[in-house]
């Protein structure tokens, strides 16, 4: 049998992580995470599964129907409006904007 003396226990930073207090600290490797957000680079947006091709304020939307970038960036419909092929519209007064998409 070995014994071992000199080597210390290994501790948890919660009773349910059961990962070793070690293993959670990020390193400084971790800490140069690179995020790529559309505004400089545009090509992401028009990756598969992105929320839109268009880019405003650093994220991904569709703005032919996004109802806070609505036509254009930053452009809001208002809390009765919907957004329709870019266009806020009210769906109660105008049923024909929705039925051109």
């Amino acid at each position: 049998m070995i014994a071992l003396k000199n080597i210390a226990p290994v501790t948890f930073h919660r009773k349910e992580t059961r990962e070793p207090a070690h293993l959670l600290r990020s390193g400084r490797f971790l800490a140069g995470k690179v995020t790529m957000t559309c505004d400089k680079y545009p090509t992401t947006c028009r990756a598969k599964g992105s929320a839109g091709p268009d880019c405003c304020r650093k994220q991904c939307v569709n703005v032919m129907n996004d109802e806070l970038n609505c036509g254009k960036c930053g452009k809001k419909c208002k809390y009765s409006e919907m957004c329709c092929q870019g266009k806020c519209v009210n769906p109660a007064v105008d049923e024909k904007a929705l039925w051109q998409v």
